[in-house]
């Protein structure tokens, strides 16, 4: 049987009926025990009091700890359920990612571009650009525009930069001035910062899109809807190639920009002597780009890679067929990415895929802080143009449509650490 537990009164009254308590305080010693009584009495409720406002405390803060989480998610920006068309907004609901009236202005142009109705055109549209497409208003090109920063890795990553005219040299330091205890009557060593720059340039990226002739004959805006949702894919997945894989005419290539793997100063990390395989990557390798990098450029890292890599370094096993993972990989929790020895990992197909193929000088993992060295900037403007005569668009059937902003993205080669096979 559990005991009877008892408030202070109650436990008094008990106490002095079982122990005649009017009899014992007739003596000192007496007095001395019914104080010591009612002393440890005092003792044991206080310690059981503290014990549930302790408890009562750990559970508020928790419930207040998860909804200051809650409300942190919901406030840094809206998430998304689907990778294109819709996203939950901050109110929680399901919502189209642009609005009615901004899907019905993008069918109407695209829908007057292919009737030949020039009238329609121009009511929904602002002017004619340079390469011969119809601006749409500046409110609607941003709706179109506004989720590629989330919804592209590079943009996602990179900081946001205010794209204006023409090229912007932004100014970087890597290194700090120094300090030093020169001694009585010694000159003081001079030191100075290493400087460096990355050049911002806004260049024309298009998205060219087929579409079924007959969807321009239904007055939805379910088909601006898509179209703006086509095209803004288009585009983000094209931003992301080029960023973080592209190689300039400069170069040697064919692109506009560089990407983070060609950017000008690099840390190359070579990997061993005939290692000449992606699949020849290694925890021990990846632990030593952390370091490669200046000092002045360590903080906020992560390492970008293709999955099929990642899931390659997870298999490392010892002698006896253990996997050794747990000591240098975090899964991902929550809205936590996995981490490599503590730093944050970032997958992409469009770094090169794991191999077993020989592949010398091929890079294929970087490390750095994209959010403080890597770039991008975007105008929010977008030019709608179309055709339906262009490539088999005829025969098709179809209306080809084009749209065209203005992106700019950069890195600052020397804060980051590339991985390479070996040349040989």
């Amino acid at each position: 049987m559990a005991a009877k537990e008892y408030t202070l009164p109650e436990l008094v009254r008990e106490v002095a009926r079982e122990m005649n308590i009017e009899e014992m305080l007739k003596t000192p010693e007496g007095m001395a025990a019914v104080t010591s009584i009612v002393n440890q009495a005092l003792k044991d409720l206080e310690a059981k009091l503290t014990s549930e406002i302790a408890e009562e405390r750990k559970l508020r803060t928790a419930a207040e700890e998860g909804l200051a989480e809650l409300r942190d998610r919901l406030q840094r920006r809206e998430t998304f359920d689907r990778d294109y068309g819709m996203h939950r907004g901050l109110d929680g609901k399901i919502k189209p990612n642009v609005s009615r009236q901004a899907a019905e202005t993008i069918f109407n142009l695209v829908r007057g571009l292919a009737t030949k109705n020039m009238d329609a055109v121009r009511a929904v549209s602002t002017t004619t650009n340079s390469e011969g497409g119809f601006l749409v208003a500046t409110e609607v090109a941003t709706e179109v525009l506004r989720f590629i920063p989330e919804m592209g890795l590079y943009p996602s990553l990179a900081r946001q930069f205010p794209l204006g005219t023409g090229k912007m040299d932004i100014g970087t330091v890597l290194s700090q001035m120094g300090a030093y205890w020169p001694g009585e009557n010694n000159a003081i060593t001079a030191t100075f910062p290493t400087f460096g720059k990355v050049s911002l340039e806004g260049k024309l990226c298009g998205a060219f899109i087929p579409v079924p002739m007959q969807l321009m004959s239904r007055a939805s805006a379910e088909v601006g809807q898509l179209i703006a949702d086509l095209i803004r894919e288009a585009i983000l997945k094209e931003i992301d190639r080029v960023a973080i894989i592209g190689k300039s005419v400069a170069n040697g290539g064919t692109d506009v920009f560089d990407g983070i793997i060609n950017a000008s100063g690099i840390v190359a990390v070579p990997l061993g002597t005939n290692k000449t395989h992606i699949s020849d990557v290694d925890p021990d390798i990846l632990l030593t780009m952390q370091t490669a990098i200046p000092e002045g450029s360590r903080s906020d890292c992560g390492y970008l890679m293709e999955e099929s890599v990642l899931d390659n370094v997870r298999k490392v096993k010892t002698s006896t067929g253990d996997y050794v993972s747990g000591h240098f990989y975090t899964p991902p929790t929550g809205a936590e990415p996995a981490k490599l020895w503590g730093k944050p990992v970032y997958t992409t197909s469009r770094m090169p895929a794991y191999s077993t193929t020989s592949q010398p000088s091929t890079r294929f993992i970087t490390y750095g802080s994209y959010r403080q060295w890597a770039l991008y900037g975007n105008e929010q403007d977008l030019a709608i143009a179309s055709s339906d005569v262009a490539g088999e668009t005829f025969k098709n059937v179809q209306i080809a449509i084009r749209g065209i902003t203005t992106v700019g993205v950069a890195a600052f080669g020397p804060a980051f650490a590339v991985l390479e096979t070996a040349s040989s």
